[in-house]
């Protein structure tokens, strides 16, 4: 016979062995754990302006944290395209009273202002903006901020900031990039700019949307670098690309702040944004140009054209869910 411990032993090896086979019939007591996807990983969540969603393909890239220039890549798509965390809430009663967080708005008074158009946004005579204006705002308040280029938009594989060939600049198949050192898409009326930057990212594939960036959104992430570097958006100097000459995307480091390259100097840059001056409609364009200087065109400078492709202006995507 046998003894009590050898029978018990017995039944611990039947158990191990249904488990190791499959061969119990009950599965109810083994429940499965679903992987969790952690922060800075392709796919995650997110949940506010301090917790940024990652899409889709792209992972957390540095070391910056949410508030300082929290950067991701499109590595798993191969794409190298890189963004920059803009955190912002649409009220400050959603955010936490210790965080410094910037309120998502166009700013048309002070300093961002101060070189500008006479702006009037309300003026009934003002062309309607993108309809991404709006989506980008209810994105905001659910997820607590945006993503915005790294970089001015490139065309990959170009390293020259112009060509003498402006042909490539008007196919519309490609897709622009947001990566350091390849030659800047100028020469681009704002329509074509805005149908290229929602067409940057596949939604179906990463779960966001790209589009051309909105004053709004230009605004707001000149509200929070301020907050870095106090007179960056009035005056630029020595922290844009006033050389005389347009260079290729983030030509330099002494360019970047919070992460973000060349919203000062180098070229201007389409938004969705329109206005009036006199009397007259005008599509806008931000920022500086590599002919200028500094002090006469900051970071916030607005100007105004009809939207016609020209030299010295390019565009800047962003990303939102």
């Amino acid at each position: 016979y046998q003894s009590a411990a050898t029978n018990e032993q017995a039944a611990i090896n039947e158990i191990d062995i249904d488990k190791i086979t499959g061969s119990s019939s009950s599965t109810t007591d083994r429940p499965t754990e679903e992987p969790t996807v952690k922060p800075g990983e392709s796919g995650y969540a997110g949940g506010n302006y301090n917790d940024p969603y990652i899409p889709t393909g792209f992972t957390h890239t540095g070391t910056d944290t949410w508030n300082s220039g929290y950067t991701i890549k499109g590595v798993e798509q191969s794409t190298d395209n890189e963004f920059v965390w803009v955190p912002c809430v649409l009220t400050q009663t959603a955010k936490s009273t210790a965080d410094g967080v910037v309120t998502f708005q166009k700013i048309t008074t002070g300093k961002y202002n101060e070189y500008s158009l006479g702006l009037l946004p309300t003026d009934a005579t003002v062309v309607a903006e993108d309809s991404s204006v709006a989506d980008i705002r209810t994105s905001v308040g659910t997820y607590g901020g945006f993503y915005i280029a790294k970089y001015e938009a490139g065309i990959a594989g170009t390293t020259a900031s112009t060509t003498t060939n402006e042909a490539i600049k008007q196919d519309l198949t490609q897709k622009p990039v947001s990566k350091q050192h390849v030659g800047v898409w100028n020469y681009i009326t704002r329509t074509n700019a805005i149908t290229v930057s929602k067409a940057m990212i596949d939604k179906t594939a990463t779960g966001v949307n790209s589009t051309l960036i909105s004053g709004e959104a230009w605004d707001t992430t000149l509200a929070w670098i301020t907050k870095t570097d106090s007179v960056y958006a009035q005056n630029s100097t020595g922290k844009g690309n006033y050389t005389k000459a347009i260079a290729t995307t983030g030509n330099s480091t002494s360019y970047s702040v919070n992460n973000i390259y060349d919203m000062a100097g180098n070229v201007y840059e389409w938004t969705t944004e329109n206005c009036t001056y006199n009397g007259l409609s005008y599509l806008v364009s931000r920022g500086g140009r590599y002919d200028n200087s500094g002090s006469d065109d900051p970071a916030a400078y607005r100007s105004g054209s009809s939207g016609s492709a020209y030299y010295y202006i390019a565009f800047r995507a962003l990303l939102y869910k």
